[in-house]
C-alpha cells in the first residue's frame, strides 16, 4: 500500500477528526439479535399479518406441506414480494407448531425447511428467531423475526415481530454516546418516519456518564445536549449519522402554567421538553404530544401530579416560525366511564379526559 505523505496523512486525520467533532460522518452499528430483545431493553411492536388457508398465486410449496395450514405473507420494503410463511401442525399434533419462512426471499417455501416452535401450547406458537437475507444494493442483508401463531376461540392471529437492532458507539460534539437504532414497527428497515408513533422507528442514546438510555423517534430532529441535528440512519441499519441542523427554525408552544413536562413528537422527531413560564422553544414544522405532565399543590401543600398521554390522530398541531402555538392540554380534567359491548358481555372502564 502506498504511504501517504506526512503532510497528507495529517490533513486526512484533521479532516476525519472535525466530521467526527461535528457528527457529521457515517458512524457504523455492530447487528445483534435476541429471541426476546425486551430483555436486552429494546421493545418493538408487533405486526400483524393476515393469513389465508390456500397458498398464494405463484408460491411454491413443499409436497409435505399437507391438511390445515395458514399462508401469510410480511410486508417489508426491503422485498419487493414480501417474505412469505406458512403456519401447520406437524404429525399428530393439534396446534400450529411448525413454521416454513421464504428465508432467502424468492418467492417459493419449496426450497425452505420447516422449523419448529421453540414453545407451543394449546393456544400460542412461538418461533424464532428465524433468519430472513434480503438482497440489497451492497449485498444480502440479514434480519432476524420472531413469529407468534395464536389460538383462541373467535381470536386467530399471527404476529410478526424484529428480533434484531444494530448498536455501537457514535460520537456527537465531541461526545461519545452508545447509539441503539431499533426497528420498531417491525417491517425490515431502521429509518421510517411518522405521524402515527407506532408507525416509525426509534434511536436509543445513552452518554457514558448516563445510567440508561434516552428514546428518541426517527425523524427529522433529534436534541442532543440541548443541540438540534439532522439523524440519518441507512435503511439497513447499518450505520447512523448526525449533522447539525442548522437550517432549524423555532417557534414556541404554549401550555397552561401547571404543565411542568411536554413530550412531542411524530415524522419531526421527538421532543422532551421543560416547560419554563407556560411555555417552550419548539422547531417549526407539525408535531403531535406524546406526554404532558401537570404539576399542581392543593392548599395543604401536598403536590398532585396528573399525566395524559394517548393522543388521537387528529390532534396533530403546527408550530410555524416565530409564532406561538397555544396547547389546551392539562387540568381541568372529567371523570366519566367509558363502555363497550364485546358479543355477549359488556365492558366497562374508568376513564379521564382533558
Amino acid at each position: 500500500m502506498k504511504k501517504l505523505p506526512r503532510l497528507g496523512a495529517l490533513l486526512v486525520f484533521l479532516a476525519f477528526s472535525i466530521c467526527a467533532a461535528y457528527g457529521q460522518e457515517e458512524q457504523w452499528l455492530e447487528y445483534r439479535m435476541f429471541r426476546e430483545p425486551h430483555k436486552s431493553g429494546v421493545v418493538v411492536a408487533p405486526k400483524e399479518v393476515a393469513f389465508t388457508a390456500s397458498a398464494p398465486a405463484g408460491v411454491s410449496c413443499p409436497d409435505s406441506l399437507t391438511g390445515e395450514v395458514r399462508f401469510a405473507r410480511w410486508e417489508t420494503p426491503m422485498a419487493s414480494g414480501g417474505v412469505h410463511m406458512a403456519v401447520f401442525k406437524s404429525k399428530n399434533s393439534r396446534v400450529f407448531d411448525n413454521i416454513y419462512v421464504d428465508s432467502n426471499c424468492d418467492g417459493s417455501l419449496a426450497d425452505e425447511k420447516p422449523v419448529e416452535a421453540y414453545s407451543s401450547s394449546a393456544n400460542r406458537a412461538m418461533f424464532g428467531p428465524l433468519k430472513i437475507v434480503f438482497q440489497g444494493a451492497d449485498g444480502p442483508v440479514a434480519h432476524h423475526l420472531n413469529i407468534v401463531s395464536y389460538e383462541y376461540p373467535g381470536y386467530k392471529k399471527i404476529l410478526v415481530a424484529s428480533a434484531c437492532w444494530y448498536e455501537g458507539e457514535v460520537t456527537v460534539r465531541g461526545e461519545k454516546f452508545t447509539c441503539r437504532l431499533v426497528d420498531y414497527n417491525s417491517n425490515g428497515t431502521f429509518d421510517d418516519t411518522a405521524m402515527n408513533f407506532g408507525d416509525l422507528d426509534q434511536i436509543w442514546l445513552k452518554g457514558e456518564a448516563a445510567s440508561d438510555f434516552e428514546r428518541h423517534f426517527v425523524g427529522k430532529y433529534i436534541q442532543i445536549g440541548g443541540a438540534f441535528y439532522h439523524p440519518t440512519p441507512a435503511r439497513d441499519g447499518a450505520f447512523v449519522a448526525f449533522e447539525p441542523a442548522k437550517d432549524a427554525t423555532f417557534g414556541r408552544v404554549l401550555v397552561p402554567q401547571s404543565v411542568a413536562n411536554l413530550e412531542l413528537g411524530g415524522a419531526n422527531g421527538f421532543l422532551a421538553l421543560q416547560i419554563v413560564d407556560g411555555a417552550a422553544t419548539v422547531p417549526a414544522g407539525k408535531w403531535k404530544v406524546v406526554e404532558w405532565v401537570s404539576k399542581t399543590k392543593d392548599p395543604q401543600g401536598a403536590e398532585w401530579v396528573m399525566k395524559g398521554s394517548q393522543f388521537p390522530d387528529d390532534s396533530v398541531f403546527e408550530v410555524v416560525e416565530g409564532r406561538d402555538a397555544g396547547l389546551d392540554i392539562g387540568p381541568p380534567v372529567s371523570a366519566g366511564v367509558d363502555a363497550g359491548k364485546n358479543g355477549s358481555s359488556y365492558d366497562f372502564a374508568e376513564a379521564l379526559k382533558g
